[in-house]
């Protein structure tokens, strides 16, 4: 009788174990991805405890409340590519600052190994003193990633027209001995913790996936500081001025983002992310991949549907909106380092021509926006001029 339980005990934990997904590098970006991205603000989802047991998350009932389409830009497109040629993808840098991170994918690890950023009219570039981890595979059941990361872009103060005037009349007073700094530097420093809780199925509106739900909280710290001059010679020291600075120049100095990711084989992106609160007690929204319009949505009104032709284009791009039950809409066009180069304003019509003459041969983004300023489509369009 002994035997035979314990037969079953292991049979059963076999079982259990062979239940739980291992997760690949198939979720691991490429350049030239195109990843459909719905926004709902539904807080009534509720999140299950962290358990070995298979679990079943219901997600049905999530609706597009905003749609965009995230394109991964291959690196070599970023204009700091030559600092970084191990890198294959560009993502945003600094939260808050924004700037071109350049991100190495290999077999096993999604690695950001610096940056380039402009700040006060001058561009800095430098790699991670501690690079960043994003994702690493593969992925089981408990599997427990803690990365800390440290970057410091800097610049040399004389090397950039009237920024000394400007560093000493915001903070000049207040620095030892009233000398001025001769360097300056946006450093961050911050930590990721990436934790695998769950596993189960992910139920969604257009079917069932097989998921390990990962925890992430990332946690940062920014701060402005200047280098003083040691009078006895050598390197001097580093002094903190973000304080001092702050009124005039807005900086982030905290930032802290969590959120379970329900993370299935061959998606480039989860399947559900919850983002939370920063007790991880709240949900405060959700993003979905694909676009899921079967209730009505927006106050009554079905969400608009956008047709983008010709792509690509020479003197004009066409917005079609289907279903044209709000009106002013606005569009912008960027490069794909987020410059904006292109704004329409008050789009009523059903067709409506925006003219993109004049831009140079190349890849841009369009953003297109309803009168509540959510992003409702994001596309990738080439210019070709005649």
């Amino acid at each position: 009788m002994h035997k035979f339980l314990y037969t079953v005990f292991f049979t059963s934990l076999s079982v259990m174990a062979w239940a739980q997904p291992t997760i690949n590098n198939s979720i691991f970006p490429q350049a030239g991805d195109v990843l459909p991205i719905s926004t709902a603000f539904d807080t009534t989802i509720v999140v299950t405890a962290t358990s070995p047991l298979s679990q079943t998350w219901d997600f049905r009932q999530l609706n597009s409340d905003a749609y965009r389409e995230d394109i991964v830009d291959a690196a070599s497109n970023g204009l700091n590519f030559a600092d970084f040629p191990n890198s294959e993808i560009i993502q945003p840098l600094i939260s808050g600052f924004g700037g071109t991170a350049y991100v190495d994918v290999s077999a096993t690890n999604v690695v950001t190994l610096g940056g380039g950023l402009e700040i006060l009219g001058f561009s800095l570039v430098a790699p991670f003193n501690d690079p960043k981890t994003l994702q690493t595979a593969p992925l089981n059941l408990a599997t427990n990633q803690n990365d800390a990361f440290d970057i410091s872009l800097g610049v040399n103060i004389d090397s950039v027209p009237f920024l000394r005037q400007l560093i000493d009349s915001l903070a000049g007073s207040q620095l030892p001995g009233g000398i001025s700094p001769d360097s300056l530097r946006l450093r961050q420093v911050g930590r990721r913790n990436m934790y695998c809780d769950a596993h189960g199925v992910a139920v969604m509106y257009d079917g069932n996936y097989t998921v390990l739900r990962q925890k992430v909280s990332e946690t940062t710290a920014n701060q402005l500081e200047a280098r003083i001059p040691s009078p006895f010679g050598g390197g001097g020291f580093w002094f903190d001025i973000t304080s001092f600075v702050s009124a005039a120049l807005p900086i982030p100095l905290t930032d802290t983002v969590n959120y379970y990711d329900f993370l299935a084989n061959n998606y480039r992106q989860p399947i559900c992310r919850l983002n939370m609160s920063n007790d991880f007690r709240k949900v405060e929204s959700v993003e979905f991949k694909g676009e899921n319009y079967t209730a009505v949505a927006r106050n009554g009104k079905p969400a608009p549907s956008v047709d983008v032709f010709p792509n690509p284009a020479q003197t004009v791009i066409n917005l079609d909106f289907k279903q044209n039950e709000v009106n002013n809409y606005r569009a912008t066009i960027s490069t794909l380092n987020g410059a904006l180069v292109r704004s329409f304003e008050n789009l009523n019509a059903s067709l409506n021509p925006l003219n993109v003459s004049g831009l140079i041969n190349g890849a841009y983004i369009l953003n297109v926006y309803d009168d509540k300023n959510q992003k409702i489509k994001t596309q990738l369009v080439k210019i070709i001029p005649e």
